[in-house]
């Protein structure tokens, strides 16, 4: 209902931007679906449990599909989408973590 113009002057700003973030998803998502298959590095994939728009079940997608790659999922049963502003230390330990991984690996 967004792209409507009679609805459009009522959206606040921050809805059209979430909007126009979505439209070229399902493209987007199929051009990184044929890149995740090619991708052999560290990856870790971090979710917050309470996501409330993206099922957790979700998480294991780059699991599936990068299958040349170090994947690494962590889901955080008490966190949201927002994590890394309510819980950055958790974040930045992954980050960390992750980088770590990396330089292992090599």
């Amino acid at each position: 209902m967004v792209r409507w113009k009679l609805v459009r002057w009522v959206v606040p700003d921050d809805l059209d931007w979430a909007n126009a973030e979505l439209k070229p998803l399902p493209e987007e998502l199929a051009e990184m679906t044929r890149r995740w298959k090619r991708l052999d590095g560290v990856v870790t994939v971090l979710h917050g449990a309470k996501h409330g728009v993206v099922p957790v079940e979700h998480a294991d997608y780059a699991e599936r599909l990068a299958q040349n790659a170090d994947v690494h999922t962590v889901v955080w049963p008490k966190e949201g989408h927002f994590v890394l502003w309510s819980n950055r230390p958790l974040v930045v330990d992954e980050i960390l973590a992750t980088i770590d991984r990396s330089a292992r690996r090599e």
